[in-house]
């Protein structure tokens, strides 16, 4: 079954799917959680974006590596132990500012930034807003960055509302790199607040 990253209710598996307007204040990212999805591959098909008086660089980020989590960790808490190592696609170890995808108990997907590692012990920058399992998948999606997923970076221009339609099955923003792997839809909302008004997206 999947879940609602809404409620993280069991709701059926999606043949797609939509998330509704977000913003936040400048400087904080936009994120949104494409959700991984057994025997199929998750794909960013339509978005609408307004960057409002700076360009904003909007980036799609499949999953890098998958590994587990080593112990449960508790709502609340900023510190996650993982079972393996990870490394960005240029060999690179975890770092600050790399992101992660985790599976809570409850079966929804969170993402969280690094703040800082040691050893198989990661520090995101905010705590888990729900329990994680021992044995939870958690997806290493690298960081935002051209080195990182530089094929998968989008320019909003200043002062722009763009709208990116997928068309059909062919045409899409972004498809996961495995099937059974997340994406996550990342803006950097510099300087000036940005919206996504409306993101799609469906399993193929």
């Amino acid at each position: 079954m999947a879940l609602s990253t809404s409620t993280g209710l069991a709701e059926g598996v999606y043949l797609n799917d939509c998330y509704g307007t977000l913003t936040q204040a400048f400087g904080t990212p936009i994120t949104r959680v494409i959700p991984p999805v057994a025997g199929a591959r998750s794909c960013v098909g339509n978005f609408c974006y307004e960057a409002a008086g700076t360009a904003h660089t909007l980036t799609m980020m499949p999953a890098v590596a998958e590994v587990a989590a080593a112990s449960e960790a508790a709502s609340g808490q900023a510190v996650l132990s993982i079972g393996a190592g990870a490394t960005a696609p240029d060999g690179s170890a975890i770092a600050a500012s790399d992101w992660f995808i985790v599976q809570h108990e409850d079966g929804s997907w969170g993402e969280y930034r690094v703040s800082s590692t040691s050893g198989l012990a990661i520090t995101f920058a905010s705590n888990l807003t729900a329990k994680v399992l021992k044995g939870a998948r958690v997806f290493f999606m690298g960081a935002p960055s051209a080195a990182d997923h530089p094929l998968r970076r989008f320019t909003m221009k200043a002062s722009t509302t763009t709208t990116f339609t997928a068309g059909d099955l062919r045409i899409r923003a972004c498809t996961s790199a495995t099937p059974d792997s997340p994406i996550l839809v990342y803006s950097d909302n510099a300087t000036a607040a940005g919206t996504l008004y409306w993101l799609s997206y469906y399993f193929d």
